[in-house]
């Protein structure tokens, strides 16, 4: 079940390296539903705003060897030179 919808500010932050920018985003995911093999999460996404990814899949085994228990952050990370 998801969990209370919570407002989370854009985490976007660029910076700077010696050639390369990075630009990082923080998505927060909660767990929606579950198949036999996989676990769903749903991307909390603020009023308003569009989702980035929407959902994401996890299969079990995984989810369950690394203790995952409802929430997940995801960073995606953009290097350019």
């Amino acid at each position: 079940m998801p969990a209370a919808k919570r407002t989370r500010s854009s985490n976007t932050q660029a910076t700077t390296t010696e050639k390369k920018a990075v630009v990082k985003r923080e998505l927060y995911f909660d767990q929606d539903r579950e198949t036999k093999g996989t676990y769903r999460y749903q991307e909390e996404a603020n009023p308003g705003e569009r989702p980035i990814m929407g959902s994401i899949w996890i299969r079990k085994d995984v989810a369950d060897d690394m203790g995952l228990n409802g929430e997940v952050k995801v960073t995606i990370e953009v290097v350019s030179e």
